[in-house]
């Protein structure tokens, strides 16, 4: 009988777009008949300073008491950022870049990664100029479209918990046209809220699940500067397709037209990845 190869996801469970990554791509990689690990990394001062060390004991544990037969995975498949100290546990290990969010310490540490899987054709080529072998996986969202729901035309910002989104460039814009109406902002952490008064934009504060997804359906147009891997940009997508128009986004170098989210490869990727 032949064993489902074994991969560890890794990446910081943030609560928001790297968590949704995990899910997704948990999902995929299952139905790709793979046996998936999560491990969710937490913030924290206590997480920084002892896990590292905590899984460099476990690692030299396992050498020891079990040689050959320490590694617990076949592939650790990390996210955004690369976990030294997690490499040795797997046979390969494989990076899904956010370029925008890779750090000094990631390119120092791109020696721990084997290969590289690109959700865009711009990473692609970024990683592969980098000497790596990168094999392009594309990538996925969460359809909110919601039937029933009234479309108005108008702006919607997500700035969520983050302030690299271009949030003040784009309230800096509508302050400029006080003619564009229907404009809503979302900030979870409210560091913008005294901005919006004087702006004059509809702003919401912490918002989760079906209450995120109705205002997302009511929006119109989805204004953001950076979204990382494109949850926005996918979003946008599926708005324009619920309001019966061509589609058609820049990101990253490249443009998505018409993208129906559900379209992406991981399962391919990884099994490139255990062959090599």
């Amino acid at each position: 009988m032949t064993m489902s190869p074994r991969i560890n996801l890794i990446a910081r469970d943030n609560g928001v777009g790297l968590s949704r990554d995990l899910q997704l791509l948990a999902a995929a990689l299952r139905q790709g008949d793979f046996e998936v690990t999560v491990t969710g990394i937490r913030r924290g001062k206590l997480t920084k300073w002892f896990r590292p060390w905590a899984r460099r004991v476990s690692w030299l544990c396992r050498r020891t008491t079990l040689g050959r037969r320490a590694r617990t995975h076949d592939i650790n498949l990390m996210l955004e950022h690369v976990w030294p100290d997690d490499a040795p546990f797997a046979r390969v290990n494989v990076l899904i870049p956010n370029p925008e969010w890779l750090l000094p310490r990631d390119r120092r540490r791109l020696h721990c990664v084997d290969r590289v899987l690109a959700k865009t054709r711009h990473a692609e080529d970024l990683f592969r100029g980098l000497g790596k072998p990168v094999a392009y996986v594309g990538f996925n969202s969460v359809d909110r479209m919601i039937d029933g729901i009234p479309r108005d035309r108008g702006f919607f910002h997500l700035a969520g918990r983050s302030r690299s989104k271009g949030t003040e460039r784009l309230l800096a814009l509508w302050r400029r046209h006080p003619e564009w109406r229907q404009r809503q902002l979302v900030d979870d952490r409210r560091q913008f809220e005294a901005h919006v008064v004087a702006v004059g934009v509809a702003f919401r504060g912490v918002t989760r699940g079906g209450t995120l997804d109705q205002i997302v359906e009511l929006g119109g147009n989805t204004a953001d500067y950076r979204a990382g891997f494109a949850h926005i940009a996918v979003q946008a997508l599926v708005g324009d397709r619920q309001r019966g128009v061509a589609g058609e986004r820049g990101l990253a170098g490249e443009q998505l037209v018409g993208h129906d989210p559900g379209r992406v490869d991981i399962a391919a990727g990884a099994r490139v990845a255990v062959a090599h």
